[in-house]
């Protein structure tokens, strides 16, 4: 049998844990968003956002989300580096 105040800190051990984990799941703001061109799009905050597959059309809307750099292959091409 375990000592009573070993019971008593796997009890308050589990309740912190509980909080912390209800309190880090109510923070998190998940929008389901329909974004042409992606297949079961969802946004996850300002710099993350989640899909499947994605079709060319879609490079528009992910630009406007955000998402879609235009100078990455300039730069890459600047450097030295090939398609």
């Amino acid at each position: 049998m375990e000592p009573r105040r070993t019971r008593c800190y796997r009890r308050v051990f589990a309740l912190g844990l509980l909080v912390v984990l209800a309190a880090a799941a109510r923070e998190q703001t998940i929008e389901k968003r329909v974004l042409p061109g992606v297949t079961n799009y969802t946004r996850v905050d300002a710099t993350v956002g989640c899909g499947g597959a994605t079709t060319p059309a879609a490079m528009d809307g992910l630009k406007r989300e955000g998402f879609v750099d235009d100078r990455q292959p300039a730069a890459g091409h600047r450097a030295g580096r090939r398609r």
